[in-house]
């Protein structure tokens, strides 16, 4: 197609792209008492690199409670509005805020997402120091706790 001194150039096998919908899950401190909570009041999300014009990409943050990330994780996926999930949750085990329940969700579903893959979430503490100082494994590498 041709427009002037413009060319464009048009797939007759591809439609034109759609816009990109982008679900940013982050962990609600809602009713937590993780000692996190008075420090992080900043909502990471890749919408800060875009330009605010672009219509091309959308961005929702929503934010997650541990108690209820299945429900709510699985009521997003299924309402079709996302292309992707961009996960902040990071929540350890033993804290009251969302975290790895987040991915075991997103991969259940085999849904586009970024994060580490649940089986990376949380390293043993051998596995960790063994494998950030390179030290070679051996038979037994006992860490003190």
């Amino acid at each position: 197609m041709m427009d002037n001194n413009n060319i464009v150039a048009v797939n007759q096998y591809h439609p034109a792209p759609k816009k990109l919908s982008v679900c940013v899950l982050c962990s609600s401190y809602e009713g937590s008492e993780s000692e996190l909570k008075q420090f992080d009041d900043l909502r990471q999300s890749p919408h800060w690199y875009f330009d605010r014009n672009d219509t091309d990409v959308t961005f929702e943050i929503v934010e997650l409670k541990k108690a209820t990330v299945y429900k709510t994780v699985r009521a997003l996926i299924k309402s079709g509005k996302y292309d992707v999930f961009y996960n902040q949750c990071d929540g350890a085990k033993d804290e009251d805020r969302a975290g790895e329940e987040v991915i075991r969700v997103l991969e259940e579903f085999k849904v586009p997402f970024t994060a580490a893959m649940s089986n990376c979430y949380e390293l043993s503490s051998t596995m960790y120091f063994t494998t950030s100082a390179m030290v070679p494994r051996t038979r037994t590498a006992p860490v003190k706790k």
